[in-house]
């Protein structure tokens, strides 16, 4: 009962603020900036999502050791064939 209160407090103050809100991850945070990276590797998963589709790869770093490097791409829908 204390959670549904709760949510609906929650509901009400956002609907009294009637303010366009908008929510998304900061490229500056979350991308290497004007560096090129290159990986040769394994793809060892492709998720295929909206909003973003996303890439696994295995390589092996300068020392030898293996990294697992998550790539973001675009949406399913940019990168099917038929788009």
């Amino acid at each position: 009962m204390a959670r549904r209160l709760r949510s609906e407090c929650c509901d009400r103050r956002l609907r009294a603020g009637r303010q366009p809100v908008f929510a998304h991850h900061s490229a500056t945070a979350t991308y290497i900036h004007g560096q090129v990276v290159k990986i040769e590797g394994t793809l060892k998963e492709f998720v295929w999502r909206n909003p973003h589709s996303f890439m696994k790869v295995e390589a092996v770093d300068k020392n030898g050791e293996k990294q697992i490097w998550v790539i973001e791409g675009a949406a399913p829908q940019q990168l099917s064939e038929e788009a």
